[in-house]
């Protein structure tokens, strides 16, 4: 199946104007990309912290199973909730739904600063993931609205440039606040108010006016283009997050045991996210299913090479590779969903997008354990993904060739 998209191409689309007659300009996005970086707060500035917690709640049962979930719970929520997120920015209003969300996000991040129990920690770390549901299925809808074709392109590859830069300083800051109390990294979601008083002071909802006329010759949502960008969505997500959220297990597994080693590490290798998302800016639209062909095929080289337990300078090298696939393959697939959807529905498709992504975080991790039951070693699961990317991209490159014959054959046919 042909996925049928240029990401980033030029279309017919035409941004909205601010209050101003003015268009979205570096102002806008940077505050769109700063929401749309909550999700990563989450995750990095904890990860190097969960021995601390599994130490801290060792004496409540089932502490193995519950304890991990103050770092995957949110990221579950964004699954299952982008969906509402989605038909709430496009009935509600994009901003609204923002504002409200990054209040809900600081209180709720902070919040085990001040909880003992692990249940209402738990409670918490839900309501924080319903808030980044809300933040990043409006942030990338107004995205979607401020720009369009080549500027839309630009600022997308600079949100995944700026997600590992921000990610490496939260990663690090995270494991030393660890270090001095294991609340410690609960605090970096203080950061959430400097983002709540950007967004109060620059983005703007699109003018109803605008939506509503939209609306009225669009037809029905598009349901067979949200079947397709939610599955092409899940399936790209699965090795993007199988590296993602592991960085840890990679890195203990190549002998590394101190957080803040691992903290280091993981920031190191974070150079091929930067690298691959402005190859992606640089090179020349490309259909999307030409541009998974090499991010399958790069997650399996980098998979499969560390299935073998390298020292620690290749391993770190084969990570870098890893995640200049996934410096590529989030803006794509991201630029491919809002390319899909017109901007009455945008909100709705992009919860379709976010929720497919997000959900692939979740299965991506049981996936890993399942097959951790038959492999000897994390490793060597991620090594079975690597071989299952290989076949992705196989199939993939032989659809692209002939997609080319077809194409190339069709005018002879025709005279």
């Amino acid at each position: 199946m042909m996925l049928d998209a240029k990401p980033g191409a030029q279309s017919n689309e035409s941004p909205v104007l601010g209050p101003s007659g003015r268009p979205a300009a570096a102002p806008q996005a940077l505050v769109l990309i700063c929401l749309n970086a909550m999700p990563i707060l989450a995750n990095a500035s904890l990860v190097p912290s969960l021995p601390n917690f599994l130490r801290h709640f060792a004496e409540v049962p089932g502490a193995t199973f519950w304890v991990p979930m103050i770092i995957t719970l949110p990221t579950l929520c964004i699954g299952v909730f982008s969906a509402v997120a989605g038909v709430s920015a496009d009935r509600w209003g994009r901003r609204r739904l923002i504002l409200a969300a990054l209040v809900l996000f600081v209180a709720c991040g902070m919040a085990p600063l001040l909880l003992d129990q692990l249940h209402w920690i738990l409670l918490a770390r839900v309501g924080l993931g319903v808030a980044e549901a809300c933040t990043l299925t409006a942030g990338n809808a107004l995205m979607g609205d401020y720009f369009a074709g080549e500027t839309r392109r630009k600022w997308l590859s600079y949100e995944t440039i700026l997600g590992p830069i921000v990610g490496s300083g939260v990663l690090i800051c995270g494991g030393y606040l660890g270090t001095l109390w294991w609340r410690g990294p609960f605090a970096l979601y203080a950061i959430g108010i400097l983002v709540l008083i950007g967004a109060l002071l620059l983005i703007w909802e699109p003018p109803r006016k605008i939506r509503e006329a939209v609306k009225t010759t669009a037809g029905q949502f598009p349901w067979k283009t949200a079947a397709l960008v939610s599955a092409g969505t899940l399936i790209a997500a699965m090795p993007f997050f199988s590296q993602n959220i592991q960085h840890g297990r990679i890195f203990a597994s190549l002998g590394l045991s101190s957080s803040f080693e691992i903290s280091l590490f993981a920031m190191i290798a974070s150079a091929g996210t930067v690298i691959g998302a402005y190859t992606f800016r640089i090179l020349p639209a490309r259909r999307i299913e030409q541009i998974l062909t090499l991010v399958f095929g790069l997650f399996a080289l980098s998979f499969i090479a560390l299935s073998f337990k390298p020292s620690l300078p290749i391993g770190t090298a084969l990570d870098a590779v890893g995640q200049f696939a996934g410096g590529m393959c989030y803006p794509a697939v991201l630029a491919w969903a809002l390319s899909r959807f017109p901007p009455e529905y945008r909100g709705r498709g992009v919860g379709v997008w976010s929720g497919s992504f997000y959900v692939g975080s979740f299965v991506s991790g049981v996936t890993i354990g399942v097959i951790g039951r038959f492999t000897d070693g994390f490793l060597q699961s991620l090594g079975v993904i690597g071989f299952a990317c290989a076949v992705i991209s196989l199939g993939l490159l032989i659809a692209n060739l002939w997609s080319r014959g077809a194409a190339a054959a069709q005018p002879r046919a025709t005279t």
